[in-house]
């Protein structure tokens, strides 16, 4: 008899824990499907939207008339943006222009203290001189199998 309910109690006690257990499973799962599935979802969002590529990255290496080397790096959005460059001087020194309006050609500019501006193969670098007058100071070519 004292077998027999010690028994019925284990048997009960298991009951009661895998009713606790389905209870705590369903609540899990409620709070994974309403909480935790979204900012997921959300997180995979924000993470793709991120590692999208925004520009087509243009690689062109100019050459002086001493026979000095410019890399251009042309930024050019993929869908809607600002167009822009990069060019390393052949110190290592780096600057990043907006494209500006140009007649013909495209100009790239700071607005203060560079313009970058190409047609065709061709290509110069204006600064202001001590009066504010835009002076070509640099003049290049398009080094021949750059791109």
């Amino acid at each position: 008899m004292v077998f027999e309910t010690s028994k019925r109690i284990l048997e009960t006690a298991n009951e009661l824990m895998k009713s606790k257990a389905n209870s705590i499973k369903k609540k899990l799962t409620y709070f994974f499907s309403r909480f935790c599935m979204p900012i997921f979802c959300l997180l995979g969002l924000i993470i793709f939207n991120v590692c999208q590529k925004t520009h087509n990255d243009i690689q062109v290496e100019y050459l002086d008339e001493t026979g000095q080397s410019l890399t251009a790096i042309y930024h050019n959005p993929v869908s809607e943006g600002i167009f822009s460059v990069t060019l390393r001087m052949n110190d290592g020194n780096e600057v990043t222009l907006e494209q500006g309006e140009a007649a013909s050609g495209a100009r790239y500019t700071d607005q203060k203290t560079l313009v970058w501006w190409t047609k065709g193969e061709s290509a110069f670098i204006m600064k202001p001189d001590k009066i504010g007058e835009w002076q070509i100071v640099g003049r290049f070519r398009e080094k021949p199998d750059s791109r």
